[in-house]
């Protein structure tokens, strides 16, 4: 009983025909469904998933670029450094962050590499296949 009703009160809080009960595998089941899509509506959604792709790469790939532009500038991973002043030797000097700035540029590369895979495949489903024009890709 909950505490706002007297003990003593007939009506019934908590019937015990309201109890969950698991459903039975007969007639009373339901069966499921599904909507069947037609392919052009499978292509279009094939297409934007891949557009979409597409769009976090080249946002990858930007703020990759952005980080690394920014990285040289500020730290200037390269320097050249006379030896002598009255010669005309000069070394370059490499500091520790260049290894952090050739991972970006692996990173960078990978992106590239994904960006163009998710390119081709966008290519192919733009392509109408049931066109006679079209020769073999």
């Amino acid at each position: 009983k909950s505490p706002g009703t007297p003990e003593d009160s007939p009506r019934d809080v908590f019937p015990e025909d309201d109890l969950p009960r698991p459903r039975s595998r007969g007639s009373v089941a339901r069966e499921s469904f599904r909507i069947e899509l037609t392919p052009e509506i499978q292509k279009r959604v094939r297409r934007l998933e891949l557009r979409r792709q597409m769009k976090l790469y080249l946002l990858l790939l930007s703020s990759l670029i952005f980080i690394l532009f920014l990285g040289t500038m500020y730290f200037n991973p390269f320097r050249i450094v006379s030896y002598n002043q009255n010669e005309a030797l000069w070394h370059i000097t490499l500091s520790q962050l260049a290894g952090i700035f050739g991972i970006f540029l692996i990173a960078i590369i990978v992106n590239i590499v994904c960006l163009y895979k998710v390119y081709k495949k966008e290519r192919l489903q733009r392509i109408d296949w049931t066109d006679p024009e079209v020769s073999d890709y």
